[in-house]
């Protein structure tokens, strides 16, 4: 009795868990199909109310065509996006392995404290300062640069 009462707490919790993670996938990726299928439509019928989500007048490339009508096209600017983030993901990462290992096998002095700097920093989120950079690069004149 005590063990089948126990499998079904058991088979309750995994649908709980599971019916939760597809809710919660849901919520997450309901914002990402829309903007995709919002690049989709065209211009006008991008400006009227989201519902329904997807093109109702038929897929449409105009989006595309405009973007690509810009400057050097959306291409080139995605280029050194990508280019940019791997070179950033790759160097973050080679510094954080390093700064890893050294705080992982070696004493120093101050270790303590530059573990609870680095902690602090990274428990501050980066949203929260982009405001104050921005102010400052405007009031610099470098903002748009």
């Amino acid at each position: 009795m005590a063990q089948a009462a126990s499998r079904s707490r058991r088979l309750l919790s995994r649908v709980a868990e599971h019916s939760t993670g597809i809710v919660a996938s849901v919520l997450f990726a309901a914002p990402i199909v829309w903007a995709v299928l919002s690049a989709f439509k065209p211009a006008a019928e991008a400006r009227l109310p989201p519902l329904p989500p997807w093109p109702t007048s038929g897929f449409s490339l105009e989006n595309y065509a405009t973007l690509n009508s810009f400057g050097d096209g959306l291409w080139a600017s995605a280029q050194n996006s990508i280019y940019v983030s791997l070179m950033t993901v790759v160097l973050s990462v080679a510094v954080s392995v390093l700064a890893g290992y050294g705080f992982s096998r070696f004493r120093f002095p101050f270790k303590d404290l530059f573990f609870i700097l680095i902690l602090s920093t990274i428990m501050i989120p980066f949203q929260s300062i982009l405001t104050p950079i921005f102010l400052v690069l405007t009031k610099l004149g470098l903002h748009n640069t």
